[in-house]
């Protein structure tokens, strides 16, 4: 007689998330009582345990057997972290937990209804996924076509594997990619975990593509999926909703579907409206208003010093040269920290702007192109009062280079941002100005090519209509020809 097969499903939070992991937990319970269900904790939270008496089990990041782990722990965000990790957790859950079939489901998910079709579809298949939508979705509906492009064709909220070689070839791939490139960077393409299981189904045989709108109902789908609620009983397009997926819903702002940008709105539909509320307490009933106060273990340096973003794109960035400071948490001697703050544009008074001032000028996209470069005085000014009446979240130490034997006062500052920023203003003004001159000139020259040349006058040749310098002298010219 064949072995009982095992089966499971996880999810990874940070210790803030607590509640949401249990809500899901319990929901997933209901339904599959014989099967386990595992809690990855990816943060350092040892008050953070698991009773006698929970239905999951708590996995730590140190028994995931990560060699690259605190380097991860520094260079990625808390959701780049949670991300880059699933891999791991998906093989630890092979070979550690000898589990045979493992759904990965988002923390902000509820079970609603039995998930045993998903489970049968890993009979045949070894990675399942689910699309963020199965139909085009209407113009002028947000989140677009194109938002969706952005971030990838699968939403990571939801895989399901199981354990083969395919599989296991698939996430070591996945994990190797995910050390050092889950970054939040749609800019350049890049959208933690989710667009690189773009590439699954080209890696793998068996990849099963699941567009069932029972499974991961969000606010991205919601244009092809209508709930209603009958004898209480969650529906989707009059089926059995299965699981939804509560994307970006802050319970500290119930009133909104999701803090990310959406044309829908949880007044659209009622059964959406009530499930949102219901989800909200079973949050509170889990003690989310307490959970949510746990402090993030890698949010500081080793001195308590909070970490900028800017800091752990730098360290990712140095590479294998990152090897110089040690352990990057590290705040004494040669450590990443010092590096920080050591001199990089000087400034008058004594003041300079440190090495990771000169960072968040260069990775921050708004900023720098209005700033300008910093070997400027004028722009390495506006950056300096920028940073010392602009930046909430960047921790006091990393303004001392700017304030300490400073003369300057916040109006001083305040007026060199101000003058950068008209400066900025007063080009883009130009620019557009020069167009409609331009503009204008090429619907005066269609109109009277063919009028006759007069006896008298200047003929002027030239590139007349271009939008380069040489045409706008051309056109200047004849403008004064004209008067």
């Amino acid at each position: 007689m064949a072995p009982q097969e095992r089966t499971a499903a996880c999810t990874i939070i940070a210790a803030n998330y607590m509640a949401q992991a249990r809500v899901l937990a319990t929901s997933f319970h209901r339904f599959h009582p014989e099967a386990s269900f595992y809690i990855l904790l990816a943060d350092d939270a040892p008050d953070v345990q698991a009773s006698a008496d929970d239905i999951f089990t708590i996995v730590r990041l140190a028994d995931l057997g990560i060699k690259e782990l605190r380097d991860m722990c520094f260079q990625y965000s808390l959701k780049e972290l949670n991300t880059a990790v699933k891999p791991a957790l998906l093989r630890y859950l092979f070979t550690k937990e000898r589990q045979d079939k493992v759904l990965f489901l988002d923390p902000d998910i509820l079970i609603l209804d039995s998930l045993k079709p998903l489970y049968d579809e890993l009979n045949t298949a070894s990675i399942i996924l689910t699309p963020h939508v199965c139909s085009p979705i209407p113009r002028g509906v947000l989140p677009s076509d194109a938002d969706v492009l952005k971030v990838g064709i699968y939403n990571l909220g939801f895989i399901g594997v199981r354990h083969t070689s395919e599989t296991m070839d698939f996430l070591g791939w996945w994990h190797e990619r995910l050390t050092d490139s889950c970054v939040e960077d749609v800019q350049h393409g890049l959208f933690v975990d989710q667009r690189w299981v773009d590439l699954a189904a080209g890696f793998a045989n068996a990849v099963k593509v699941i567009r069932d709108p029972a499974y991961n109902v969000a606010y991205w789908n919601l244009h092809e999926r209508t709930l209603s609620h009958s004898a209480g009983q969650y529906l989707v397009n009059g089926q059995p909703l299965r699981f939804y997926h509560f994307s970006g819903f802050l319970p500290d702002r119930p009133d909104d579907l999701t803090k990310y940008v959406t044309t829908h709105r949880l007044s659209d539909n009622t059964a959406v409206a009530e499930l949102h509320g219901e989800y909200l307490r079973l949050l509170q009933e889990e003690g989310h208003n307490t959970c949510k106060k746990h402090p993030y273990a890698f949010g500081q340096f080793a001195n308590g010093v909070r970490i900028p973003d800017a800091a752990r794109r730098v360290y990712r960035e140095f590479g294998e040269r990152r090897v110089r400071f040690g352990d990057p948490f590290h705040a004494g001697p040669n450590s990443l920290f010092l590096w920080l703050q050591k001199p990089a544009v000087p400034l008058k008074n004594g003041r300079y702007l440190t090495n990771l001032h000169q960072a968040m000028h260069l990775q921050n996209s708004l900023l720098s192109p209005i700033i300008g470069p910093l070997h400027h005085p004028v722009s390495s000014r506006a950056l300096t009062a920028f940073l010392l009446h602009y930046w909430p979240t960047l921790d006091p130490v990393f303004l001392t280079s700017l304030r300490s034997t400073s003369k300057l006062n916040f109006f001083d500052d305040g007026i060199m941002m101000g003058r950068r920023i008209l400066l900025k203003l007063r080009n883009a003004i130009s620019h557009q100005l020069r167009t409609i001159r331009l503009r204008l000139f090429r619907l005066r020259v269609r109109f009277q090519k063919n009028t006759p040349a007069e006896a008298d006058g200047v003929n002027v040749t030239g590139y007349i209509t271009t939008e380069s310098g040489m045409g706008e002298a051309v056109r200047r010219t004849i403008s004064a020809l004209d008067t």
